[in-house]
């Protein structure tokens, strides 16, 4: 039976990320643009620690590939190392970006790759954590993934860009594209059967691309709208409000879910290309994450309302977050 509850302690601030433990798929780790940092059980319904960064606010977090290591990404450029038995967050990783980290994943259980808005990318060995490698990417970095066997990372930057990269050979891009959609990035996710990647925008549209750059598989690449309704505003001329798609996640079998700026999930078969659910929320859906153990969908709600109301309200109180886990 389908069932949501919502966690307890949300975060107060707009929700950056939301990231389940390799280890214990019942820890969640959420994170805001505060910098503070939550650590959940998400069977037991408990906040179990709070930390705080002191490197300006969070952007992004990723556990290690097969570890309960986790490390955020914050504002300033720098990434950090958490450390829940000693209640820090001050072990600094890698060398520090001119600007924000937009984007951390880990690919194996010794490296993680940062995407920042200074336009490069690093890939950091934890083995030697001060030594690392950066590289100058043509865009800020908006998104990054890597494919589920890690033989691919993706990242998709501003001026439309994507490239696709080899871990072995991060030197050099295997592939460059351009989106397939027309305005800028919020979120990449690549395939579960590693054949391609699914890209959202902040046009209320989703595009399904692969990797296969042979006609016959590129003809299969495809694009649609969502997250769209009727302006009832204005009944005399037939308008679109369009939301932006902020993030993507990939459930069961074909299972691909969005969540967007007008309060909703949406429950999509990807290969047959029809939406089966909806749910709606009273925030901005800005997070997702999928917990296949569990069968459960991962969702994180923000008032970003801000980015609409005109300058002369700007300060103006937010109303805090809210995490809520919806059971299938």
């Amino acid at each position: 039976m389908s069932k949501m509850v919502e966690l307890p302690d949300p975060p107060g601030d707009i929700i950056t990320s939301l990231k389940l433990s390799p280890v214990y798929p019942n820890h969640l780790l959420a994170t805001s643009i505060d910098g503070q940092i939550k650590l959940y059980d998400i069977r037991a319904n408990t906040s179990l620690q709070v930390l705080n960064s002191t490197h300006g606010g969070i952007l992004d977090s990723c556990f290690l590939v097969d570890s309960n290591r986790s490390f955020i990404g914050n504002s300033d450029g720098i990434i950090s190392e958490l450390d829940f038995i000693n209640e820090t967050c001050n072990k600094k990783i890698g060398k520090p970006h001119t600007n924000g980290i937009k984007s951390l994943i880990s690919i194996d259980q010794n490296s993680l790759i940062s995407g920042s808005w200074d336009k490069t990318f690093q890939k950091i060995d934890l083995r030697s954590p001060q030594v690392s490698e950066i590289y100058d990417l043509p865009g800020k970095v908006f998104a990054m993934d890597s494919s589920q066997d890690k033989n691919k990372i993706v990242i998709a930057m501003s001026k439309r860009l994507i490239h696709i990269y080899d871990p072995r050979f991060i030197d050099k891009p295997l592939q460059v594209r351009e989106s397939g959609l027309r305005y800028q990035t919020r979120s990449i996710k690549c395939m579960p059967d590693n054949q391609g990647f699914v890209i959202a925008s902040i046009e209320g549209k989703v595009a399904v691309e692969y990797f296969d750059l042979s006609n016959e598989v590129q003809s299969k690449k495809y694009a649609f709208k969502c997250h769209r309704s009727k302006d009832q505003t204005n009944t005399n001329i037939e308008q679109e409000i369009v939301s932006s798609v902020n993030s993507l996640c990939f459930g069961k079998e074909n299972e691909l879910f969005t969540g967007g700026s007008d309060c909703n999930v949406y429950l999509w078969n990807y290969h047959t290309k029809k939406r089966s659910r909806a749910f709606a929320f009273d925030k901005s859906v800005v997070y997702m994450n999928f917990n296949e153990k569990y069968n459960s969908l991962i969702i994180g709600c923000s008032d970003d309302s801000y980015k609409a109301i005109p300058y002369t309200s700007a300060g103006s109180k937010h109303s805090d977050s809210k995490i809520y886990i919806q059971s299938f």
